[in-house]
């Protein structure tokens, strides 16, 4: 039985900003069917892209299990704001970027605008 791997990477501008705002769940879904993903942020720049991409705040694709992107791999890089992450209530399992070009954990049940990843992919064995 043959293992295959889809492997997907981003290039340049491969961040489409999007609305109406959805909940990180939703937004994944949304990504997944018709983009990517959630932008899987590895460097800074790679959040400026993001960040240039979006008028607001928006979801990316990190969430806590530890801090883990959507594509369940570890973040390496991570640039929270000032008392970033707090789990503010217990329940902030989510994460947005801010218009600082900042990362602030939120409720994942909130509606925010979001950005899906453009990627390249390719099949292997």
């Amino acid at each position: 039985m043959c293992k295959w791997r889809l492997i997907c990477t981003s290039d340049l501008s491969s961040y489409q900003y999007k609305l109406p705002k959805k909940t990180w769940k939703d937004a994944q879904a949304y990504c997944r069917e018709h983009y990517t993903d959630l932008p899987m942020i590895e460097n800074i720049v790679e959040n400026n892209e993001v960040y240039s991409a979006a008028s607001a705040e928006v979801w990316i694709g990190l969430y806590r299990v530890p801090w883990t992107w959507s594509d369940n791999t570890q973040s390496s890089f991570q640039i929270w704001g000032i008392k970033e992450p707090n789990n503010y209530g217990g329940n902030q399992f989510c994460v947005c970027e801010d218009v600082q070009h900042k990362w602030e954990d939120f409720n994942c049940v909130r509606e925010k605008p979001f950005i899906c990843q453009q990627g390249v992919c390719s099949i292997t064995q």
